[in-house]
Order: structure tokens, then C-alpha cells, then sequence
């Protein structure tokens, strides 16, 4: 079982090609693949940023995709025989870190797209970037 509670392998292994079938319209960002999944799926699903953002990172290290100055990804290449690939294996601090980043890409990027979607959020943002500087400096914990 996924560390997280079930998460549904058809999710997981298909995520490489609606982000592929989204980039072969154009190039888009995060959130725009994150929009056009959950178009696409009749709001079924839209697949969540901890996901998402890596599974972009692993199609950019495997040269599928590139992701442009602008921020936005573009198709490179067709299917190949990585496309189907699933990670798997238990949650490390390093797999906890990438999902955090994940998150903060896809907030950027929603506030790129959709600012009122993430309007109202100053204060949350700021209590979390609090928590995570006292992290950063507390020497207890390392």
C-alpha cells in the first residue's frame, strides 16, 4: 500500500501519458496539465501537485519532455519504452522534500494562471515559510 493510503495504479501509470496527450497540443505549465487532465477526465480526476511535479522532473531526466524558460513543458519525444514506468518504494525525507517542492511549483504556477485562486494565502504562506526557516536553523534535529 502507498505510504500515503491507496492511490490507485491506473492513476500512477497513466499519469505519463495524459501528461504526454496534454503536451502534444503545445507546451504548458503545471497547472495547465493539472486543468487539462481534469478537463479531460470529465473532473474525475485532476492529479495532485505531489505527484504531478515529479512525474514532470522524471520526463525531463528521461529527455520525454523539456521544460522551457518560460516555465512551461514541451513534448520532445513520442512513447518510449520508459513511458510506462512506475516508482514505488517506501517514503524517504528525500521523497517528502520533492513533494514539498512539487507544491510550491504548482502554487507558483496556478498564480501565474489563476491569481485568485491563490489570493488570501499571504498568511499561510508566511507561517509555513516560518516553520520551515526554524527547521533550517534548529540543529537539534540534524
Amino acid at each position: 500500500m502507498h505510504p500515503h493510503g491507496r492511490r490507485d495504479g491506473w492513476r500512477v501509470k497513466g499519469l505519463r501519458w495524459w501528461i504526454m496527450s496534454a503536451l502534444s497540443e503545445g507546451p504548458k505549465n503545471g497547472a495547465e496539465i493539472s486543468s487539462w487532465i481534469e478537463g479531460r477526465s470529465e473532473g474525475f480526476w485532476r492529479p495532485s501537485p505531489g505527484s504531478l511535479y515529479p512525474m514532470l522532473a522524471q520526463l525531463c531526466e528521461e529527455g520525454i519532455i523539456k521544460k522551457c524558460e518560460d516555465g512551461r513543458y514541451r513534448l520532445v519525444v513520442g512513447l518510449g519504452p520508459s513511458f510506462w514506468r512506475v516508482a514505488s518504494g517506501p517514503i524517504s525525507v528525500d521523497v517528502a522534500m520533492n513533494e514539498v517542492e512539487s507544491y510550491i511549483a504548482y502554487i507558483e504556477d496556478l498564480a501565474k494562471i489563476e491569481p485568485d485562486k491563490v489570493r488570501g494565502y499571504s498568511q499561510k504562506i508566511k507561517e509555513m515559510a516560518e516553520r520551515l526557516q526554524k527547521l533550517a536553523v534548529n540543529q537539534r534535529y540534524f
